[in-house]
């Protein structure tokens, strides 16, 4: 697996998230999925060395015609220096898929980004790193998604995504270990 392409391809859709900045998205005409209107009421918990860990969660659904994409964003963050994101995509009839990567400048050049697309063919109960031709697939949905100018509304009825981002951070950190 080319991991200098997987950081560039996660770092690539949570830049068209405007998740983590980028030079080639114009924050004038995008939102980031980090502004308020997309924050849910829910909290993401996880249990790091005995500790149980509380961030944030957004989410936006995207629909034209009858293509359909729910996406979750987690805040895995333990040390501010270093944001950690989880992402869930689950376009509708198709696998789900998992992104994860800890985000700092200096980590873009070094494999501590821990980055990781991998997918679901059972809405989250189980997942598999994809290899480079299923993360190139990936992408060109993600990219098709933005070129079609879908537009995001809050997520509602996100229970399953909710869940899945849970198996997906067991499953992450099973890779990486802690």
């Amino acid at each position: 697996m080319n991991k200098a392409l997987l950081k560039e391809i996660v770092s690539h859709v949570y830049a068209n998230f405007a998740v983590i900045p980028s030079n080639f998205v114009n924050l004038n005409k995008t939102s980031s999925l980090m502004e308020p209107k997309y924050l849910l009421k829910e909290k993401l918990t996880f249990e790091v060395d005995n500790s149980s860990h509380y961030g944030q969660m957004w989410g936006c659904q995207m629909a034209v015609s009858q293509m359909e994409i729910k996406v979750l964003l987690g805040n895995c963050t333990l040390d501010k220096e270093f944001p950690e994101c989880s992402m869930i995509i689950q376009p509708k009839n198709a696998p789900t898929y998992g992104l994860y990567l800890i985000y700092n400048e200096s980590f873009l050049e070094s494999e501590d980004s821990q980055p990781m697309i991998a997918v679901s063919p059972d809405d989250g109960k189980g997942w598999i790193e994809c290899n480079t031709g299923l993360q190139a697939t990936f992408l060109a949905a993600m990219e098709q998604a933005r070129d079609l100018h879908m537009t995001w509304k809050i997520c509602s009825d996100y229970d399953n995504l909710y869940r899945a981002m849970i198996s997906f951070l067991k499953f992450h950190l099973e890779i990486y270990g802690e």
